[in-house]
Parts: C-alpha cells; structure tokens; sequence
C-alpha cells in the first residue's frame, strides 16, 4: 500500500497506458461489464433468461447500492447485494446454471450459496437454493 500511496502518478500513468492499448472492439464489453447503479436491467435480464432456459422459477431481490470499500482507486465503484431463490431444481440444472452464470458479462461475486435438498434422494432430487452475491456497479 505504502508504495501505491507514494507512487500514485506512476501507477495511474501505467494503467492508464494499458487501458489504451485495449482493443477498440472490446471497449463497449469492458464498459459494460460493470453496469450503472441507476440501471441494472441487463443484469436482470440476463438472470431471468437463464431461469426460462432451465425452466425453473426464481424470485431475485436487490439491496440499496453501497460504496465498495474492498476497492479503492479512481474509479468508485459500488455494490448492489443480491439474492437468488430458485425452487425445483436438481444437482445437474444447478451445475448448468452455474456455468453460465460464471460466464455473464458482469463483475460480479458470490458470497454463498445454500442448497436445500427435499425429499428421500437428498440432492439429486428437485430442491430449493439460495445465491447470495454482489453485483460491481459504477455511478
């Protein structure tokens, strides 16, 4: 930390270096990989279709915005807390589903994941799970 705080022109000068020489075509994906606090809708939507392509309900739930005190720098980034509660799903839809939300286009964490199994055959059976994370926003 000592040496970011005391070098602080030279690591701002060096990152900005790399962010110009960012292909122009991967601009707009990197701009959006981190949505605007005012405007989430695509992250949403992007939720809502990987539970229509696994055919499963969810119900999703979103906190106020806060500021992201694990991450400092020029840019302020913010976190929006969620919740995903999906019923009826087995071992092998939340695997999938897990897959491709590992590869949507946003910086986003998982913080835990609660897997409540129903019925005699535990986990391999429809049950209930909990995703609880948190979504890199800007203002």
């Amino acid at each position: 930390m000592n040496y970011l705080i005391a070098n602080r022109e030279e690591v701002d000068a060096k990152i900005s270096a790399d962010f110009s020489s960012v292909d122009p075509q991967y601009e707009k994906k990197i701009a959006d990989s981190i949505p605007s606090v005012y405007n989430i809708l695509s992250f949403v939507d992007a939720l809502e279709s990987l539970s229509k392509k696994y055919s499963f309900k969810q119900t999703l739930s979103f906190n106020q915005p806060t500021l992201a005190s694990e991450i400092s720098g020029p840019i302020s980034l913010m976190v929006i807390n969620f919740n995903v509660a999906i019923d009826e799903i087995n071992i092998d839809g939340l695997v999938n589903y897990l897959n491709d939300f590992e590869k949507l286009p946003y910086f986003v964490s998982i913080n835990s994941l609660n897997y409540l199994a129903q019925g005699s055959n535990g986990w391999k059976e429809n049950s209930s799970i909990n995703i609880s994370g948190r979504l890199y926003v800007h203002q």
